[in-house]
């Protein structure tokens, strides 16, 4: 008897399994974006380059996650083995990662920390890519909201690990290496999960579309080119709010206390956000497990939005932690209200489901093109900041607030997903 799944499996445990390598993704990419790149690009360059050199950093890196995971996803549409056609770059993804942070950690200067993030960033694409295609390729869609908030579950359940081991282990090297342990990990768990598992009827229809035309088509079609801006927008706004938030931190603040907390500084202060965020994020995504499929993704973008903005005004010009940290509550729930309808979305959505990999993939360029702007970003809160101390901190937070507004208005336009 082969005990192996043959369809997919709507229990929590088959769930956390399939998300797993998003949980891996999630870990690494928190602690290396919130904490330890960022501070080490501070370490090379100073204190009065370092918004415009990790702006830079990032922003190159990002140009190449604009077409990673669509080439690597129209890759692994076309590709057979034995082990499935998605499997494998999961499995090369979570190596090469782990040669990625190798790089990354050994970096002296910011021209091999650059190639080092790229070398990374491509690692996390071979894998992300493929992985994404399982979604629409494999999950019903009747079960595609609670399947895709159990995502945004697990990708908070990430955060809040990477958050309490950046606390815990302190040391560098350590987080490099827990980073690589658990990338590999879930990778395994992930494949495990879906051996063996068919692809949804209208998925399982071969490829006959060129490599090169995936790149075009799906922009033929209203609700993709719709929901691919509205993410553009909802991300750029995340970035902008969380992506300075250390330095505005270190620029702002004169003391970090959280109640009668003294936290010393300002990296264990954004850890202690960070933490908040993903803990408030993971109670979100809780309520849209419950709530996704009866309610319809549209609602829970509306409400989430109107909770994400109502915050962001006053914390732009509070200069008390403790208030800061009591508005990262309603912030991170309605971040994760928002990213738990994602993918339920985009997989309603898809144009041709037998393409999923690469249309999935380029869906998910809306979060990494994005980066792009975002990174370009720093060199102008650097420079509104020369002309009064916070301007550029402020600005970028309450364009943030407007950002989300347009996105969830964009949402709305959307005809293929209720």
């Amino acid at each position: 008897m082969n005990p192996r799944p043959a369809v997919y499996r709507d229990s929590l445990w088959w769930n956390l399994g399939f998300s797993s390598y998003w949980f891996a993704t999630s870990y690494k990419w928190f602690i290396l974006l919130f904490i330890a790149i960022p501070d080490q690009v501070a370490r090379i360059v100073g204190a009065e380059q370092k918004n415009a050199a990790w702006g830079g950093v990032y922003a190159l890196g990002a140009i190449w996650a604009v077409f990673g995971p669509t080439i690597f996803g129209a890759w692994s549409d076309r590709a057979r083995s034995p082990w499935g056609h998605r499997q494998p770059f999961i499995a090369v993804g979570a190596g090469l990662t782990v040669i990625g942070l190798f790089a990354v950690y050994q970096a002296p200067n910011i021209a091999l920390l650059t190639a080092a993030y790229l070398l990374l960033q491509v690692a996390d694409d071979v894998g992300t890519g493929p992985y994404g295609g399982m979604v629409p390729e494999i999950v019903p869609e009747a079960k595609r909201g609670r399947a895709s908030a159990v995502l945004t579950l697990v990708q908070r359940i990430g955060e809040l690990a990477s958050a309490g081991a950046g606390i815990l282990l302190q040391r560098t090297e350590l987080i490099f290496i827990g980073i690589g342990v658990v990338n590999v990990l879930c990778a395994a768990w992930t494949i495990w999960t879906v051996r063996g598992i068919e692809p949804l009827p209208e998925a399982s229809r071969k490829v006959e579309s060129s490599f090169w035309s995936v790149w075009i088509a799906p922009w033929k079609s209203h609700d993709f080119r719709t929901l691919w801006f509205s993410r553009f927008l909802t991300m750029a706004a995340a970035y902008l709010v969380t992506n300075y938030i250390l330095y505005f931190l270190q620029d702002m603040f004169s003391s970090y206390r959280l109640l009668s907390w003294d936290l010393k500084n300002a990296n264990t202060g954004v850890m202690v956000l960070a933490l908040t965020v993903s803990v408030a994020a993971s109670l979100g995504a809780l309520f849209a497990v419950r709530v996704a499929d009866a309610w319809g993704r549209k609602r829970l973008v509306y409400l989430s939005t109107a909770i994400i903005v109502t915050v962001l005004v006053p914390f732009a010009v509070t200069r008390d932690f403790t208030l800061l940290w009591l508005m990262a509550w309603p912030f991170g729930f309605g971040q994760g209200i928002r990213a738990s309808v994602d993918w339920a979305m985009a997989a309603d959505i898809l144009p041709k489901k037998e393409e999923s990999g690469a249309q999935m993939g380029l869906w998910s360029s809306s979060q990494t093109a994005v980066q792009v702007l975002v990174g370009g970003s720093g060199a102008l809160i650097q420079q509104l900041n020369s002309r009064a101390l916070g301007l550029g901190y402020m600005t970028a937070i309450w364009t943030a607030g407007g950002l989300f507004l347009v996105g969830s208005w964009l949402v709305r336009q959307v005809r293929g997903s209720r």
